[in-house]
């Protein structure tokens, strides 16, 4: 209908038709939808809907040539841009040469820029970079400390997560669900788990799936099975995460019948995804 009313030709449409694409994982007709609309491209915002479409793809190397081709027609990356392709950056040589360019170009003051920037160096394994970009950025938000956060919890430092935790309420931003899944995962004492748990129960937060995994996985990890039964019991909805959290721990603190009785519980319930620890099931089988 597009093609017959003549619309293609609007950069709009085109943009649209891309994402609409994209979003229906048919990255075919995403592209060629681009090489048909001719005149109409080069267009920066076309440009940023392939780019977010293949990364949403996992297909990082293929989104970071179109950054490059759109900048053999002088298009100037624009901040979601930069968003999208330091999503999907792994490589620490990369990351430094588009760190550069974010400054080179004067978009470093954008807070989703820094954040990604901070979340890019932590998947390249640099965490001092990432550090020294959180120090710089003067206006942090509930995502710049959740990024840095959940990079210490990355690294195994518990203490440096907790200090950031702690830091960042007392500079007025409340945390989130992402955050207390952070600080959970890298709780290094049972003590914190229920330190943590009473300001997530303040909250409410305990009502939000998961936090209460994350809370279910926290338990399990230190060996305090009964009240992880507990979270368990009193999770409501519950998801695949859920019951492949407490299978895990089950395993891990050496419970093989539970194993079994709650990959049990999972048939009758009808799930239908196979649980991912169907090898901890055997193993932990007399």
């Amino acid at each position: 209908m597009v093609v017959k009313t003549g619309f293609l030709a609007r950069a709009s449409v085109i943009n649209a038709l891309v994402t609409m694409y994209f979003n229906c994982k048919n990255d075919f007709d995403a592209f060629r939808v681009f090489e048909e609309a001719g005149d109409a491209v080069p267009d920066p915002v076309t440009y940023n809907a392939l780019i977010a479409g293949l990364v949403s793809m996992e297909r990082g190397y293929e989104a970071l040539m179109m950054f490059k081709d759109m900048q053999k027609f002088s298009l100037r990356p624009t901040e979601l841009t930069f968003v999208s392709i330091m999503s999907s950056c792994s490589c620490i040589r990369i990351a430094s040469q588009l760190h550069a360019q974010v400054e080179r170009i004067g978009l470093e003051k954008y807070t989703s820029i820094a954040n990604a920037t901070i979340t890019m160096y932590a998947s390249c394994r640099d965490l001092n970079a990432a550090v020294l970009v959180f120090e710089r950025l003067k206006e942090k938000d509930n995502v710049s400390w959740n990024s840095m956060i959940t990079s210490y919890a990355q690294n195994n430092l518990g203490r440096a997560a907790i200090s950031a935790y702690i830091q960042m309420q007392t500079e007025g931003i409340e945390p989130d669900e992402f955050t207390t899944g952070s600080i959970f995962a890298s709780s290094e004492s049972v003590l914190v788990v229920e330190i943590i748990l009473g300001v997530v129960l303040k909250k409410a937060l305990i009502l939000k799936t998961e936090v209460s995994n994350a809370l279910l996985s926290a338990f399990c990890k230190h060996g305090k099975m009964k009240q992880a039964y507990q979270v368990f019991n009193d999770l409501f909805p519950r998801n695949m995460i859920s019951w492949n959290t407490l299978i895990s721990g089950c395993h891990l603190n050496g419970l093989p019948m539970d194993c079994l009785h709650l990959f049990s519980e999972i048939v009758s319930e009808d799930f239908k995804e196979i649980s991912a620890h169907w090898l901890a099931l055997y193993e932990s089988m007399p």
